[in-house]
């Protein structure tokens, strides 16, 4: 038994990591939080849906309970913003797989989204759950059935896990706390790289979403891409240590530059790669780094050269 001062400070103790562990996940999880930022002014009103309560971190209750009350109204915004389109080419989504809202509600709008706008390309962002950084017994649970129920439905899923992004964060950028917005930043990088392609003019070869699915996705049940970035450096490294696109393009291939945890790449087979490069890299630079990663990692037999290269000559604003 404790006595009554050990207690004392047992209980402060306690109840001051929950109270810090409630003020870290307001500010990202509250829409009411967004709406008070700048960011606000990127959605009207009616673009956003909010329920009454949460999936309570199940993947059933997300999809069966809470989805089926928001199904109406989440797939009617999708359509008035899809009418507003002059071109619409396809669909980015963005979860956490870990979570039941994110693997539930998320998988069905994704079926909604294939039987409303069955011919376009759908590519999601996925956050995948670390088995060193869990947040709850059952994202095991809700990531196994929300990757089940859309390997028919999604086009293309890129996949990251919080582990590989904490690491990058600590080792590459060496940052000693990294807060949630700094992992979103590094996020928000690989999104921009992709979505830089799509409407590339003098600056850059255009490349539309359903020819970046067609060079990495050789079949139908094998959509699932791993992000990498390079390079990663602090601001302060970088005015002294330059690297030339070979360099970059290896630090590309790096398992410590990659966006999941994966193990040493070197003893791996890749079956395809695209290479999206930003800034000033000319078309010889780009196919002298594509060579060297062909003669230093293998790839599969049947697609000996499976790397496609993308150039967009303006580079992160």
């Amino acid at each position: 038994d404790l006595d009554p001062e050990s207690k004392r400070k047992y209980s402060l103790t306690h109840y001051d990591l929950n109270f810090t562990s409630s003020i870290a996940y307001k500010p990202i999880c509250s829409l009411d939080t967004f709406r008070d930022t700048s960011l606000k002014r990127l959605f009207g009103e009616d673009q956003f849906i909010t329920g009454n309560e949460d999936a309570s971190n199940n993947f059933a209750r997300g999809y069966y309970n809470l989805g089926r009350e928001l199904r109406e109204e989440m797939i009617d915004g999708v359509r008035r913003e899809a009418e507003g389109c002059d071109c619409l080419q396809g669909f980015y989504l963005f979860r956490s797989l870990g979570g039941g809202t994110g693997s539930g509600l998320g998988s069905l709008l994704i079926q909604e989204l294939q039987n409303e706008f069955g011919g376009k390309d759908k590519i999601e962002f996925n956050i995948a759950p670390s088995s060193t950084l869990n947040m709850s017994v059952t994202e095991p649970y809700n990531v196994v059935h929300s990757m089940y129920k859309n390997i028919e439905d999604t086009d293309m899923s890129v996949l990251m896990d919080n582990k590989s992004l904490y690491s990058i964060s600590e080792n590459k950028l060496e940052m000693e706390r990294p807060r949630y917005q700094d992992l979103n930043r590094l996020v928000s990088r690989v999104v921009q790289s992709v979505s830089s392609t799509l409407g590339a003019g003098a600056g850059g070869n255009r490349m539309t979403l359903s020819e970046f699915k067609t060079n990495l996705i050789p079949f139908t049940r094998i959509r699932h891409v791993i992000p990498s970035y390079a390079p990663l450096t602090t601001k302060s490294r970088s005015y002294y240590h330059r690297m030339n696109v070979t360099d970059i393009t290896r630090s590309a291939f790096d398992e410590e530059n990659t966006f999941l945890s994966v193990g040493d790449l070197k003893t791996s087979q890749f079956i395809s790669a695209c290479l999206l490069y930003r800034g000033d890299v000319s078309r010889r630079e780009a196919n002298q780094a594509k060579n060297t990663i062909l003669d230093e990692y293998q790839f599969v037999d049947w697609a000996p050269n499976g790397i496609k290269l993308n150039i967009q000559n303006r580079g992160h604003t």
